[in-house]
């Protein structure tokens, strides 16, 4: 679904959850009005803080870009423009329902994010807390409180988790029951229809498994027919699952850490 936010600003993915917190950091920051070139700073910076690869270049973004953002955000009225006395270079400020917005879109989104992007949120709503509560109402205040992302996140990973550990049982099912047929010198028809009815494969009601697979060459067909409900459950099923597990390790210490914060 594509947010509000992307509706805005053209963006997506962690560059938008970095310039959402760059506005508000900068309205914050500077009570006579924001500059576009401090939205790119507080950018740069927050999405260094992000950067794990220091073989690649972080997140960029020009000025061009973010002119573009900040007069969509005008034209919908979260953002107003200053004249500020004095001042020649254009500053900007975030109205009542432009903060609102942006605040609400990190905090609301948080468990849906990536997971970086989530623990981004979780450090800024954390680090941040008197200067966005303050603006807040009471009830974005309640949401924005950094446990409760945390927690709402956490129920996200359990959902996917079992997702996954369901799918790592059916595929083991599915296996077996590829196995037996082929012990049993069944057809590959034969095969691929008791492969279908261990209900490993999703995606029957689009296109029937022994219809995909029987228009295989046959050197590929006997992949599929195979070993690879059990390689894909391994490789990728499997993996997946132990990186849940291990976010899930990670929440609950950032939880400790969150409690230790008050």
């Amino acid at each position: 679904m594509i947010s509000p936010l992307h509706a805005r600003f053209g963006r997506t993915g962690s560059q938008e959850v970095v310039l959402c917190a760059s506005i508000l950091a900068a309205d914050a920051a500077f009570p006579e009005g924001f500059r576009l070139a401090d939205v790119q700073y507080l950018f740069f910076l927050f999405a260094n803080w992000m950067e794990r690869d220091l073989r690649s270049a972080g997140e960029h973004i020009e000025l061009t870009q973010i002119r573009r953002v900040v007069l969509r955000l005008v034209g919908a009225q979260w953002v107003k423009a200053l004249r500020v006395k004095g001042r020649t270079t254009p500053r900007h400020s975030l109205t009542t329902v432009g903060f609102e917005g942006l605040l609400s879109h990190l905090v609301q989104g948080a468990p849906e994010f990536a997971f970086d992007e989530l623990v981004f949120v979780l450090n800024f709503v954390a680090s941040y807390k008197p200067m966005l509560h303050g603006r807040a109402s009471r009830d974005l205040r309640a949401k924005a409180n950094p446990i409760r992302i945390l927690r709402r996140a956490m129920k996200q990973v359990q959902r996917v988790l079992a997702d996954l550990d369901e799918r790592i049982r059916t595929s083991e099912q599915v296996a077996a029951a590829a196995q037996k047929a082929r012990r049993a010198r069944s057809s590959d028809a034969d095969v691929a229809r008791a492969i279908e009815q261990a209900g490993g494969y999703q995606l029957q009601h689009v296109r029937s498994f022994g219809d995909f697979v029987l228009a295989m060459p046959e050197e590929l067909r006997a992949f599929e027919l195979g070993p690879a409900f059990g390689v894909r459950s391994d490789m990728l099923f499997v993996t997946f699952a132990e990186q849940a597990r291990a976010q899930l390790l990670i929440l609950e210490r950032l939880e400790q850490r969150l409690l230790g914060m008050g």
